[in-house]
């Protein structure tokens, strides 16, 4: 997975009380005798009372519970022996404050010791509750929340709270319950009102949430600007945008200086294909709200809204849906699917959409045709680079002016992923509308009349525009049966998603065989769901979870080609397509540390046999023209390269890939010579630090003078090496980092490119499973959708992540970038590599680089004065 992890979209996240405004992270102890607990460095001011509690969060956490209160007390100004009614007040403070370092456990531990001093504290008990949510253990949450409503029936927070953990549980209808049970003790209370319209909305019951809004509208403490704002949204949401633009237009004129207001209206109106009025509301909004330009980016062109034909869905109708959330290359899921549908059904008709290509294919073509807006100064610029990587020419293969046109095509680029998530993750969290785009796509999903679509999410980013997705889809036609798939979904937490009512099914682990016996079920109105290996599902009639861990059997010998004919080769910026190959399943080696990529086949190992896969670049190569590929595996041995290269030449293909393999000693010559004569230009190397130690700890089954041996018979056999490097390892020292410097400068010349982070740790890892064996003093536990979200943790005496972050930006401008002899932005459109790469004969001179030495590097690392600035980016929108 990449990207920020995104969590399964709850009411509400945080206890009523503000989050304060400066980070909580614990910091680093000072060192003793320096400073005096809650005293401050001779002649410098006393601490405030935010810096004492940030100090007392850090002494709690490291188990110094008493001193923890004593200086919270001073912060407080509780002097003298704490009362239990201070020293309840100093616990509960404590514990608000570790709930917002995100240290869940602590911050339970905090509250449930305050709340025997003070039982009847309804926050401290939210807090309690809002903590062990975020923690896991849900039945304690709610019993919590429930107690806490018990003791204030009518405090909307109270309520809001238990909410959160019941649809976190899966129970829609409980949560709704409790929300009616508010009502009905607090019938004038426009927040409960608005409470009931937000569950409402978010169960797809958008006229019920609209007269929950227009009775909230009617209390004496409605807040008026915000509530229409709300109504506007929900019917927005709901498809009737008259009416959602004159809420809108009734919260502008409340609140003329908020642009939210502006910025949804602009959205309704797109949506509603009244282009021009969207594009003239912009320019009143920027008149309207200083800064509005800053912090909106409404990107628009014409688009009419698609009809939907009058006829009823078709079951054998599928569309597969790959959702926007990365930089855009070919999938291979979703083709894999129809192929095996395709050819093992019987009379299904899939088709393949990635509306993520799409996305972005249709910004280029606004720019290129100058309907965007807005548009921008240097809209040429960008329009000439992504043509020429479409298209091809002569600066493509010119390190310098493709370096130049990279620059251009990445910054706006990033500005579209950037623009785009933002939208779909505020949407997705109840803070906006839905995006007129995502409405557009799912329209033309619909207009289809398909009777199943099923939505693949391989990156976390995905995860919003997914859900916005299918709840569109829900609402324009309810018989459509939504399906969700792909590598991020695990059998982990699920019961929250599985209960919204825009999800139908989840296909776990490999989905082609699992998602075919899903719709033979469905086509035969059959009751065995239960019985398909693979298939999470809510039965809507007794509220059953069924979550299959299982992988569904595939002989992956017989499997049938994956089927591109969908995809226009012209959408993913590269002159000639890179279409995807896997060869096996899983990971062979299943050992590494800091890796939880096997899970996604259920942790097995299962291979192709070589002349199948071959076959089927072939097969690619008959039927598409196809020249160009990558190898998706996990990693592929040195051994399987040798029967995959033996095969390719066998077969007289003519074609190129790059791969992506650990630099282990059994990478021989002759094995790395056959790879080369069989079309391997580049290889992704797992190598990930330089040291000795750190690779031990790492257990990838390569050190690091293999590994030198390895990217030197490499380079001489004409492969190009790429190197994946991680930094702040655990336990990972700057001597182990001097290491890690030392080993690229002697291997400079062997070293095409770093693909440099600093380390994160993910749930299901060995290292998540055995922190203190890897010299973590404390994680952060948390509950995610699927495991999705990284984990936070501190180290005990090692570079901490926010050090190692900083080195691995130093690092990754200054050194690791400068490998590449066509800019720093080389790779950042991965399938380029190939592209570049096929061109150039075996034996061409690899320029020289210019690197600052490690003594460089590491003062750079030491005073952020000796760090050089990296050029960046200047967009300039302008009407």
């Amino acid at each position: 997975m990449s990207g920020k992890p995104v969590a399964p979209h709850p009411l509400v996240a945080v206890p009523s009380a503000a989050k304060p405004q400066a980070a909580l992270r614990p910091a680093v102890p000072l060192p003793l005798g320096l400073v005096a607990p809650g005293g401050a460095r001779p002649g410098q001011p006393a601490p405030t009372a935010d810096e004492l509690l940030g100090r007392a969060v850090e002494q709690w956490q490291r188990g110094a519970r008493a001193e923890a209160e004593s200086t919270a007390a001073k912060a407080l100004g509780i002097k003298g022996r704490a009362k239990p009614a201070d020293r309840a007040r100093i616990l509960t403070t404590l514990a608000e404050r570790l709930y917002f370092a995100d240290d869940f456990v602590e911050a339970a531990e905090a509250a449930g010791l305050a709340l025997k001093l003070d039982k009847g504290a309804t926050h401290t008990r939210l807090i309690r509750a809002a903590a062990l949510r975020g923690w896991g253990p849900l039945e304690e949450a709610e019993r919590e929340a429930r107690a806490a409503v018990k003791a204030a029936p009518t405090a909307l927070e109270a309520t809001d709270g238990l909410v959160a953990v019941l649809l976190d549980q899966g129970r829609p209808e409980d949560a709704e319950a409790a929300v009616r049970a508010l009502l009905a003790r607090a019938p004038r209370a426009s927040g409960a009102h608005a409470l009931l319209a937000r569950l409402l909305r978010r169960r797809g019951r958008y006229d019920e949430a609209a007269a929950a809004l227009q009775a909230a509208l009617a209390c004496p403490d409605a807040q008026r600007a915000r509530l229409e704002w709300v109504l506007g949204t929900v019917l927005h949401d709901a498809g009737r945008h008259d009416e959602a633009a004159a809420a809108y237009r009734r919260s502008i004129a409340l609140a003329p200086k908020i642009g939210d207001g502006w910025a949804a209206l602009v959205n309704t109106l797109q949506a509603a294909g009244r282009h021009d009025e969207a594009a003239e509301t912009v320019r009143q909004a920027r008149a309207a709200v200083p800064g509005y330009e800053k912090r909106f980016l409404d990107l628009l062109w014409p688009s009419e809204p698609v009809a939907i034909p009058d006829a009823p869905v078709d079951g054998r109708r599928v569309i597969l849906v790959n959702g926007f959330g990365h930089y855009p290359s070919i999938p291979l899921g979703i083709p894999l699917i129809k192929g095996y549908v395709t050819e093992k059904g019987e009379g299904y008709r899939v088709t393949c959409m990635d509306v993520n290509a799409g996305r972005f294919d249709s910004l280029y073509k606004a720019l290129r045709d100058g309907v965007l807006h807005p548009s921008f100064t240097d809209r040429e610029d960008f329009v000439a680079a992504a043509t020429l990587f479409r298209d091809g020419g002569p600066e493509f293969h010119q390190p310098e002016a493709y370096d130049r046109h990279l620059e251009r095509f990445i910054k706006f680029f990033s500005l579209f992923l950037d623009n785009g998530l933002g939208h779909t993750r505020r949407a997705d969290g109840g803070g906006a509308p839905l995006p007129w785009w995502v409405i557009r796509d799912a329209e033309r999903i619909v207009a289809e009349r398909p009777g199943v679509v099923g939505i693949s999410v391989t990156y976390t980013d995905q995860i919003p525009y997914s859900v916005l997705l299918a709840r569109a889809i829900r609402r324009i036609d309810p018989t459509v049966r939504i399906v969700f798939g792909g590598g991020f979904f695990k059998a982990i937490d699920m019961e929250g998603f599985l209960a919204e009512a825009f999800v139908d099914y989840v296909v776990l682990n490999a989905g082609e065989a699992a998602f075919l016996a899903l719709l033979e079920a469905l086509n035969a109105g059959t009751a065995d769901l239960p019985a398909i290996p693979g298939l999470a599902f809510r039965d809507p009639a007794d509220g059953r979870f069924h979550i299959s861990k299982d992988g569904f059997p595939v002989d992956y010998n017989t499997q049938p080609f994956a089927d591109f004919r969908d995809f226009d080769p012209k959408a993913y910026f590269v002159p000639d397509p890179v279409y995807p190959v896997l060869s096996s399943r899983g990971c062979y080696w299943r050992r590494c540390t800091f890796c939880n990529h096997f899970a996604s086949y259920a942790g097995t190992y299962k291979t192709q046999a070589i002349d199948r896969v071959v076959a089927e670049m072939k097969h690619l190569q008959e039927t598409l023209g196809a020249k160009l590929f990558t190898f998706v595996d996990e990693m592929i041995s040195a051994k399987r390269f040798w029967k995959i290269s033996t095969e390719i030449l066998a077969q007289g293909l003519d074609v190129h890939y790059y791969a992506l393999a650990k630099p282990t000693r059994d990478f021989t010559p002759d094995i790395l010579e056959k790879m080369h004569e069989a079309g391997c230009r580049a290889v992704y190397w797992g190598l990930e630090s330089g040291s000795e130690r750190v690779l031990a700890l790492m257990d990838k089954g390569n050190d690091a003078e293999g590994s030198e041996i390895v990217l030197r018979r490499s380079s001489e056999a004409g492969i190009r090496n790429h190197c994946f490097m991680i930094i702040g390892f655990p336990t990972e020292t700057r001597d182990d980092l001097r290491d890690t410097l030392a080993f690229m400068h002697r291997n400079s010349a062997y070293v095409d490119q770093i693909l440099a982070g600093h380390f994160v740790l993910e749930p299901g890892t060995p290292i998540h499973d055995r922190p203190q064996e890897f010299g973590m003093r404390k994680v952060y536990y948390r509950r995610s959708l699927c495991g999705g979200f990284l984990v936070g943790f501190e180290p005990d005496g090692w570079i901490d992540q926010p050090t190692a972050a900083r080195y691995a930006e130093i690092l990754r401008d200054h050194f690791f970038d400068l490998f590449s002899p066509r800019g720093r932005y080389f790779g950042t459109p991965r399938e380029h590599i190939v592209a570049v790469y096929a061109e150039e004969p075996k034996g061409a001179p690899r320029p020289g680089k210019r690197l600052p030495s490690v003594a460089e590097l590491e003062r750079m690392l030491d005073d952020p004065r000796q760090v050089p600035q990296v050029k960046t980016f200047d967009l300039q929108p302008v009407w």
